[in-house]
């Protein structure tokens, strides 16, 4: 055994489809994420229960693969994936739970590079998850919005980073997920002018729109 990962079958549409994620342009990335949802649903029918598992665990690796790059380019692509991906019905365990983890490592961004647009779609797309029916999806809005008001507990200069991603998925959680966001509805209101202060213009703008939310 050599020790490197071995990676099984994948259709010359996904592989295509993925390397359109690694673009430097957006739109070839919202393409290549669209194609890659229909290579998914057209996979999903064709392929025996044991081989779509099998390739949805590959799939899998690869978007986390792109969500970890040092290219935030690389990492807005898997989050562009991700999205696309949201909607597919399939097992909860093969795809949503997984983005749910894959999401969380952006949130914040791990390199503290104060990579904005990334967090602001890696939180949209978290806030579509926990918009979905079912106990998973009120499990995750409630662990989200538990880690996001102990993130905006830490008032201080050196957790800028962790505020912003902070507001940005109470401000998600708020609009896509209010049933499961109006219990924290008090300490939220108590916790979020941390975010208001914050000398960032989009901390302070995604505080103000939580809060909006929150009272909507």
């Amino acid at each position: 055994m050599d020790g490197k990962v071995r990676s099984v079958w994948m259709p010359d549409s996904a592989l295509r489809a993925i390397e359109e994620l690694k673009s430097k342009s957006e739109s070839v990335q919202s393409k290549g994420a669209v194609a890659l949802r229909h290579v998914v649903e057209s996979q999903m029918h064709e392929l025996s229960s044991e081989r779509f598992g099998e390739f949805i665990r590959e799939l899998n690796r690869r978007i986390n693969d792109l969500v970890r790059s040092e290219d935030a380019q690389e990492r807005l692509g898997g989050i562009y994936a991700m999205d696309s991906l949201v909607e597919v019905e399939c097992e909860e365990s093969l795809l949503q739970v997984r983005f749910s983890n894959y999401l969380r490592g952006l949130l914040p961004c791990p390199r503290g590079d104060g990579d904005t647009r990334t967090m602001i779609f890696a939180a949209r797309v978290l806030g579509r998850l926990a918009r979905a029916e079912g106990t998973q999806a009120a499990e995750l809005a409630e662990f989200e919005a538990k880690r996001a008001l102990e993130g905006l507990a830490f008032d201080n200069r050196r957790n800028e980073n962790q505020r912003l991603a902070s507001v940005l998925v109470l401000r998600e959680l708020a609009t896509h997920a209010p049933t499961s966001f109006f219990p924290h509805a008090p300490v939220f209101l108590r916790s979020v002018w941390a975010g208001i202060r914050d000398p960032r213009q989009v901390t302070r703008e995604a505080a103000i729109e939580s809060l909006r939310a929150c009272l909507d």
